[in-house]
């Protein structure tokens, strides 16, 4: 049994996984729509131009991590055996145990509550706060919690 899910844990660290799918959140969604997805906001403020900004964390997965995987296919069940130890004793979260990437997203609001623009955490702001649809890839690497 151990065995097997050394092989599953190995796979699942080669592959990496994909975080949460935030695609329907564009321009032109309302709040309610991206709250839904992202949950609530950790922090928000008005432009001196009138534009309110809200910002949120959510899971962007984790990449790919060849080396343990390897780790794991050739160090067998012991290396799987102390992961598995440390988890169920609670000295390690699931969270911990695969990396997941953090990151944050700022969306720039009208006053209907209508996404105007999404901008990664350290992005320049434009003053209209429009952006072009997104497309939502996992985080880079340096993004780790």
């Amino acid at each position: 049994m151990v065995s097997f899910s050394t092989g599953c844990v190995a796979t699942q660290l080669a592959v990496g996984e994909k975080g949460a799918d935030l695609a329907a959140i564009q321009p032109g969604v309302t709040r309610a729509n991206a709250e839904t997805l992202l949950g609530t906001s950790v922090k928000e403020w008005v432009s001196a131009t009138g534009i309110r900004y809200a910002s949120y964390n959510y899971d962007a997965g984790h990449p790919p991590r060849i080396f343990e995987a390897v780790l794991f296919l050739t160090g067998g069940p012991m290396v799987e055996l102390v992961y598995l130890a440390r988890y169920f004793s609670g000295t390690m979260k699931e969270d911990q145990f695969f990396q997941h990437i953090m990151a944050r997203i700022v969306i720039a609001y009208d006053d209907r509550d209508v996404v105007l623009g999404l901008f990664d955490e350290f992005d320049p702001l434009p003053p209209d706060s429009r952006s072009d649809p997104r497309r939502w890839e996992r985080a880079p690497p340096q993004s780790e919690k």
